[in-house]
């Protein structure tokens, strides 16, 4: 059984700046993934990688007494 996704290739925006969540290509350019990351704990919904980078992943390892 040889199933397929199909990606939902509208457009989103990043629940923290507002910014069009870019997708995630391959090497070859072929679309794989357009969902862009948890912004969880900043927000519920969905973040760029420029947000996940800069709040998301930092605001997680404070969380976790990792960062300060």
């Amino acid at each position: 059984m040889n199933e397929q996704l199909e990606l939902n290739l509208e457009s989103k925006d990043c629940d923290i700046c507002g910014s069009v969540i870019e997708p995630d290509r391959t090497p070859e350019g072929a679309i794989y993934w357009t969902q862009g990351h948890d912004a969880h704990p900043i927000t519920e919904g969905r973040a760029c990688s420029h947000c996940n980078t800069t709040e998301v992943i930092p605001a997680r390892l404070m969380s976790l007494g990792l960062q300060s």
